[in-house]
């Protein structure tokens, strides 16, 4: 196996993990390392993402994601850039390949005590000049052009989609880096609003402060290039989660559509609006539409299990948060959502002893694990989700702790909560209409009062949804449902 590599500007030792560029030293990730081999040994050769994967994760089941991190971490610590680059480059839909001039390599050292034969020492000058020759080559050595794909913004986009918290920031990471190179990149910028938005909601603390920033990088997005899609994505999440403006919203994601009718994402944003305004089967259409594109992401479905939640169809929501959980086991998300539909379909014993089992092996102490089990036995659902809520800080989950104020019958208090909900911008009250454990308050003039600062004036009529010209409401999913009903989705 070859260990040691010499490239023009720098080398790389596999053993020790430490690459040298241009004079200065790092000690790589053993799979950033593993993955820098692999492309130093097939010089000038394709290797397919696949057989990356493969050879890196050893078999591990992982996403594109992690092998594209992996690449712009190593772009960065090479000083490469992905759209002209000087050592890695991509191949749209392939794979990437090592362009840098001739690679030296030299297997692992042996240990001998064997006398150096006649010529040996010739040998080794000459193998000490192949450095030198290969930066003489370099200066002379042609650039490859651009390659049609950015991995920084690929690599960004494939995290948003997963949402986690961890992938949003890595994700911030990637846009931040990209920008201070190219500032005037509309793209990037669109990209970087959306990682904002997103990560506003899981830190109200700093949510003033974050979407402050994500509203200057969605002006300059739309200034770069007024009907880019992820700029007008952009412009709508804001609008709709934190600006309470949900027909404003409506008409960006429209205008997203219009260009790109067929990306996930958008698809996805648009289900959120729709259920928003309570129009649950558009919803469910948009969101099966998008995963019809991408079903590869245990996001989507969770998305999907609690839009069907929303709905008030617990079987479409079971079924999506089993899909989720078969993607991805460690999804919070989908393990929750799918407690939720079993508890609405009466079978709430199964699903709390299924989540109490997903928490032992997400490494929750036993002492927790049989409190809660001791709350579901002395009162069922309820008590286990009043518990599950009160672990978490007291200004969090303020929704959930409405309907559990409700149970109790206390609606004041559960009015209480919503408005502290409101005020401070939670985006899970723009659901408050639709979730069915908040029926009792339909009707109530205090929750009427609510959703009208949400911007969700009870029978206003909004925009129509769709494209065939102002006076005529067409809805764009309709005829997406049939194929998802048939297969029980």
């Amino acid at each position: 196996m070859v260990t040691r590599f010499v490239f023009p500007g720098g080398r790389f030792d596999r053993l020790s993990l430490e690459l040298e560029v241009e004079g200065r030293r790092h000690r790589l990730e053993p799979k950033h390392g593993e993955t820098l081999a692999l492309l130093l040994e097939r010089a000038g050769e394709v290797v397919t993402k696949e057989e990356l994967l493969q050879r890196v994760w050893a078999g591990r089941h992982v996403t594109d994601d992690a092998l594209v991190v992996t690449i712009y971490k190593l772009r960065r610590v090479l000083a490469d850039r992905a759209r002209s680059p000087r050592y890695i480059e991509t191949i749209a839909k392939r794979g990437y390949r090592w362009i840098a001039a001739p690679v030296s390599a030299a297997p692992a050292p042996t240990e001998s005590t064997t006398p150096a034969p006649p010529g040996t020492v010739r040998r080794w000058l000459a193998m000490l000049a192949v450095p030198l020759l290969a930066a003489i080559l370099w200066i002379a050595w042609p650039v490859s052009d651009p390659v049609s794909t950015d991995d920084e913004l690929e690599g960004a986009r494939a995290l948003l989609a997963e949402r986690s918290p961890s992938a949003l920031e890595r994700a911030l990471e990637i846009l931040d880096w990209h920008l201070l190179e190219e500032p005037g990149d509309g793209e990037a910028q669109a990209l970087r609003a959306q990682a904002l938005v997103f990560i506003a909601e899981g830190n109200p603390v700093r949510r003033p402060e974050l979407i402050a920033a994500a509203r200057k990088a969605t002006r300059r997005a739309l200034v770069e290039s007024p009907t880019s899609p992820q700029a007008n994505l952009a412009e709508g999440l804001l609008a709709l989660f934190h600006e309470r403006d949900p027909e404003r919203a409506g008409l960006a994601l429209q205008r997203s559509l219009r260009r790109t009718p067929k990306d996930p994402q958008l698809l996805a944003a648009s289900s959120w609006w729709l259920s928003v305004q309570g129009r649950h089967d558009a919803a469910l259409g948009a969101a099966r539409r998008s995963l019809m594109l991408d079903p590869s992401g245990a996001t989507g479905w969770s998305d999907l299990a609690y839009l069907a939640a929303a709905a008030n169809q617990p079987n479409q929501s079971l079924r999506a948060a089993e899909i989720a959980l078969g993607l991805d086991p460690a999804s919070n998300a989908a393990a929750w959502e799918r407690v939720r539909a079993l508890s609405a379909l009466g079978r709430s014993q199964e699903g709390i002893a299924d989540y109490l089992e997903y928490l032992a092996g997400a490494g929750v102490d036993p002492a927790s694990l049989a409190a809660l089990e001791g709350a579901a036995s002395r009162g069922g659902w309820p008590a286990f989700h009043r518990l599950m809520v009160n672990a978490f800080p007291e200004d969090r989950l303020l929704v959930q702790r409405a309907v559990i104020a409700l149970r109790r019958d206390d609606r004041d208090g559960a009015l209480g909560l919503l408005t502290r909900a409101v005020d401070r911008g939670d985006w899970e009250t723009l659901w408050m209409a639709s979730l069915p454990e908040l029926r009792p308050l339909r009707g109530h003039p205090r929750f009427a009062a609510l959703q009208i600062r949400l911007g969700l004036t009870p029978g206003r009529e909004l925009p129509p949804w769709g494209f065939a010209g102002p006076a005529v409401s067409l809805d764009p999913f309709r005829s997406l449902h049939q194929p998802w009903e048939r297969s029980g989705i």
